[in-house]
């Protein structure tokens, strides 16, 4: 059985502030309100507003390499995929973690960081199961909480009222959450096109596949970063590994308990979080199992078991994206 802890974050470190509440019961940034206007506005005072963001952001910058698409509310074209179309962060980006909030490029294996589960609220710790790098041509800016937060642009982030949005689709509107289940409105973003690649991060958390980023603590889901990218034990094709089948069957035949040094048992959800990505049967409840021993410190690669309560078993060989149905 997993070890979860029901731990809320009222213990975390004092000093990460939530902004100023405004009379709607939404967060903002205190001394951003009212700046992304004066970006739409001419260049002299877009210049001015724009390097009073970033200054009261504090976030990382990428000198030199980036070519801005846009102010305000912009959104991205399709001709802005690039090749940046996977969900990561830059260096830099803080995540929620057990120990406080720690550097997305520190995270490693073994590491627990604050998660929730959207569908049923619970909040809790839970386990890294391992951490991806790659690199990409364009990155989203997104002003929150008084800080700026990149990223890449299909990482979805939770919006009050609508659900999993991918940061290229969040406008000015929207309201994304905390770890304290409050506001906090999007107030400004930018789309930006890369003369070289930069490298991003992501992490894959067990079970809720979710956690918080940033100062102010905003809610992202753990999406596809890496898919294919684990270094142990990756896949590449439909052939069925035997190490896959020798976990379904020490499975079955321990009633849908993992083999003794193997992680699984956790629900999966059956949401492609990215264009062209496989959806197995509806109307089945799935339970995703690890084909790769746990090393505490090591990736266990992207192969995965999915067992459905129908009885089906499906393989993947990179995160979740294609599947192949073995019973």
């Amino acid at each position: 059985m997993q070890e979860s802890e029901n731990d809320g974050v009222e213990d975390q470190e004092e000093g990460v502030h939530h902004g100023e509440e405004d009379p709607g019961g939404v967060t903002t940034g205190g001394g951003v309100r009212g700046l992304t206007s004066s970006i739409a506005a001419g260049d002299d005072a877009k210049t001015t507003a724009w390097n009073t963001l970033k200054g009261i952001a504090g976030g990382a910058t990428i000198g030199g390499t980036a070519a801005a698409i846009g102010y305000g509310a912009t959104k991205a074209g399709s001709k802005l995929l690039g090749t940046g179309v996977k969900a990561c962060f830059i260096a830099g980006t803080v995540v929620l973690t057990a120990e406080g909030l720690k550097k997305i490029e520190d995270i490693r294996a073994g590491d627990r960081v604050y998660a929730k589960d959207v569908e049923g609220g619970k909040q809790e710790m839970k386990e890294v199961l391992q951490t991806f790098e790659r690199e990409v041509d364009v990155l989203v800016h997104l002003w929150i909480g008084g800080e700026e937060i990149v990223t890449t642009q299909t990482h979805p982030f939770y919006v009050e009222g609508k659900g999993w949005t991918e940061a290229r689709e969040l406008t000015e509107e929207d309201c994304v959450l905390d770890s304290k289940n409050e506001k906090l409105r999007v107030e400004g973003i930018r789309i930006e096109e890369l003369r070289e690649p930069v490298k991003v991060y992501n992490f894959e958390v067990e079970e809720y596949h979710t956690y918080y980023v940033g100062a102010a603590e905003v809610l992202v889901h753990n999406d596809n970063c890496g898919r294919g990218s684990g270094n142990v034990g990756e896949g590449g094709g439909s052939s069925i590994p035997d190490k896959a089948r020798d976990v379904v069957q020490q499975v079955k035949a321990n009633n849908g308990t993992p083999p003794k040094g193997y992680k699984g048992g956790r629900t999966y959800k059956n949401i492609p979080l990215e264009d062209g990505a496989q959806k197995l049967p509806e109307g089945v409840n799935y339970k995703e199992y690890d084909i790769n021993p746990y090393i505490k410190g090591q990736n266990r690669g992207a192969e995965r078991i999915v067992i459905g309560d129908d009885d089906s078993v499906w393989y993947t060989s990179d995160h979740y994206y294609t599947f192949t149905q073995i019973e």
